[in-house]
């Protein structure tokens, strides 16, 4: 049994590093935590510089390696200030080297996914401005969201950028920067409040009344003079890159985290990556548009998510109704990718490419993304409680056979369970028909079956089927686990969606999970976990290694993967079995 910890919380992840990094998600400095890394090995690379007998060479901006450059030819610094310590500025930059791999990587093989104005934008971020633009681009392009940046904010940790401010101008010439004067209602928003009281004629009691009495009596100049100069990314350029970057890591989600988080990590041993053979495929999207239709897709759901995660937060069934909402709008779109693949999958029997294609590329398709997201639809819906429109959604998305087929089986189980919420016989004969069928699905998971199995006994027993007529699943019926009881205390009322509290032997209040701990403890047990499945996992991955990171087109597409790409998904099973794996 799977236990865990009784008298402290257990994190499944303890590794020191993603603690850190946790704390740099969060940080309205997004380089903030890599950076403070990166700040430790220069320390320690210019230590080991000053007691070498070999004076330090200067390193290409290839390498990972940060070579330090006194910054003696600054304008900022007087004569009179040479016995004064002098700054130093690296050359290369982890960020900007993984940075400048990743668009490498990606032109080299798919290059025609980006038209003729992108690939010129490519060519001058790579061959006509210099290293400290570079570095300041990608330094502001980390960043979690584009939006105005001073430049005297950015002095703070500058070890690369020697004159922050002609790399913004160079940028700006370049067209890579917005050209137009900061907004006066953006550049309030960046003035400290010190800074607001000594623009603003008289006091006031907080920001927001400060910023409104400066709206209204204030010269704009003043205020663009204590701001200073101001950059923004150009946000189609901001947005290039980042399809850039979907790109090169084939995302399956949008997350809310530093892009290169991973490879950063890599380069400077702080995670380890396994063992396998890398193959970059070209044909991940055979064309710009199903690159372009994929990227929707995946803000759509990005947005569905926020917006569903603030409904439970909220609980709140307005959110809910605008997830449905947005879920709708798509339906259309989605029924004529359906029709399109379907048309696709009709050529391919000729023997063109979609008859080669594995079946884990699909998960790089936009109509797989909109699948997903109408699966969670019917979810809010259930919450909704729209049963009979659940049950429309739940017909589609059974009518498809192309994506999400691990699926079908909870699809059949839901749609039969909708339909049997009606008390009459016609309603429960519609769901006993449901659950055969999906029985007779090759695609549904054992799993699956047994749960149809269970359905359909509690439907012919409601049905009053004779004992001869009912089907007979004996043959397929599972062990039943071995069953121990363990009697508590429980303190806390039943309440659903929160956790029971119950009352410890010495008197404090635990989980039922620590609960039960203690009752193995008293039984001999030394330690015990509770992981939730997260044990059985770690052994599956040991004892299938060579299975799971065998080498397979598609699946392992960068150095910095934990697992491959169809992992988590039907399309790991699939592609296997295709390879004749399992």
């Amino acid at each position: 049994m799977e236990t865990k910890r009784s008298n402290k919380k257990i994190k499944l992840n303890n590794d020191p590093v993603q603690k850190k990094l946790d704390f740099y998600f969060i940080s309205p400095k997004p380089s903030n935590q890599l950076a403070v890394i990166e700040e430790q090995n220069d320390k320690k690379e210019k230590l080991d510089q000053e007691h070498s007998p070999l004076s330090p060479t200067p390193t290409s901006t290839s390498t990972t390696t940060a070579t330090p450059i006194s910054n003696s030819s600054m304008s900022d610094v007087s004569p009179n200030e040479g016995n004064e310590k002098q700054e130093s500025f690296y050359e290369s930059s982890m960020y900007t080297d993984e940075f400048n791999s990743m668009l490498a990587t990606v032109l080299d093989g798919e290059q025609f996914l980006f038209t003729p104005t992108e690939l010129k934008v490519f060519h001058t971020y790579q061959y006509e401005i210099n290293g400290d633009a570079k570095h300041l681009y990608v330094r502001l392009w980390m960043r979690k969201k584009r939006r105005w940046i001073r430049i005297d904010k950015l002095k703070a940790n500058n070890k690369h950028v020697r004159d922050l401010k002609a790399a913004a101008q160079q940028l700006r010439e370049h067209g890579l920067t917005s050209k137009h004067e900061i907004p006066i209602e953006d550049a309030l928003e960046l003035l400290s409040v010190d800074e607001l009281k000594q623009i603003a004629p008289c006091r006031a009691a907080n920001r927001a009344e400060y910023i409104t009495t400066i709206r209204t009596q204030c010269n704009t100049s003043e205020i663009r003079r204590r701001v200073g100069y101001c950059i923004l990314l150009d946000e189609h350029i901001h947005g290039l890159f980042h399809r850039v970057h979907l790109v090169y890591y084939r995302l399956t989600v949008l997350e809310e985290e530093n892009p290169m988080t991973a490879a950063i990590l890599a380069r400077i041993s702080r995670r380890n990556y396994p063992d396998y053979v890398t193959c970059r495929t070209t044909t991940v999207w055979t064309s710009r548009d199903d690159l372009l239709a994929y990227e929707q897709a995946l803000k759509v759901e990005l947005q569905f998510e926020e917006q569903n995660l603030k409904a439970k937060i909220d609980h709140d069934q307005d959110l809910l109704l605008t997830c449905w909402e947005l879920c709708e709008n798509h339906i259309g779109l989605w029924e004529d990718m359906l029709k399109e693949r379907h048309n696709k999958d009709d050529y391919s029997s000729q023997g063109s490419f979609f008859s080669r294609r594995p079946y884990s590329m699909r998960q790089f398709e936009a109509c797989r993304v909109y699948t997903r997201l109408l699966d969670h639809g019917t979810q809010v819906l259930a919450k909704l409680h729209e049963y009979d429109l659940e049950a429309i959604m739940l017909r589609k998305l059974l009518a498809q056979k192309v994506y999400r087929l691990a699926k079908r089986g909870c699809w059949y189980d839901r749609l039969a369970l909708v339909q049997s919420k009606k008390q009459d016989r016609k309603a429960k004969k519609e769901a006993l028909a449901t659950c055969i069928k999906g029985i007779q699905d090759p695609t549904v998971h054992s799993i699956d079956l047994h749960r149809l199995h269970r359905r359909i006994h509690r439907l012919e027993r409601d049905l009053a089927i004779p004992k001869r007529e009912q089907l007979d699943f004996s043959y397929l019926q599972l062990r039943k686990p071995q069953e121990r009881i363990i009697y508590g205390e429980r303190i806390s009322e039943s309440v659903s969606g929160f956790k029971s509290i119950w009352r410890a032997d010495d008197g404090a209040e635990c989980s039922v999970e620590a609960l039960s701990l203690d009752y193995y403890k008293k039984q001999g047990y030394t330690q015990g976990y509770h992981t939730e499945g997260g044990m059985i996992s770690m052994l599956f991955i040991l004892l299938f290694w060579d299975i799971v990171f065998a080498p397979m087109d598609g699946v392992f597409e960068t150095s910095y993967q934990s697992a491959p790409l169809d992992m988590g998904s039907d399309a790991f099973y699939a592609g296997n079995k295709s390879q004749g794996c399992v």
